[in-house]
């Protein structure tokens, strides 16, 4: 009966450690957004901060304020779509400032358009 308590126990802990390794994976990992055609300063609410563009996310028809992206030049008017990586590199302790950077991996269009749905 012992030996049965410490197998489940070892198997809880392994699991347990497996599950929060693939946590801490998903938050690095890479992403497919849509960049808005307009560039807009957003300084709306306090979690969001200061923003230079607005974006969503792959299956996501919501427009959101969106980090900086290392490596990405946004040209006015045209309307981007790019696969980044999102990646986890602090824990909050750095105040207006977002717990994740991008950088650019691919440019994967890039389509002279006006956005629709922006928030105003």
């Amino acid at each position: 009966m012992r030996t049965k308590l410490i197998l489940f126990v070892i198997a809880c802990l392994t699991a347990g450690g497996l599950t929060s390794c693939s946590n801490e994976d998903s938050e690095n990992k890479e992403m497919v957004i849509t960049v808005a055609s307009e560039k807009r300063i957003y300084s709306g609410l306090e979690e969001w901060g200061h923003s230079p563009y607005y974006a969503k996310e792959s299956g996501n028809n919501q427009w959101i304020p969106w980090d900086h992206i290392e490596g990405f030049t946004h040209e006015e008017g045209y309307e981007y779509v790019l696969k980044i990586w999102q990646e986890k590199w602090h824990n909050g302790e750095i105040m207006d400032a977002s717990i994740y950077r991008y950088k650019l991996l691919k440019v994967l269009s890039k389509v002279k358009k006006d956005s629709e749905g922006l928030p105003q």
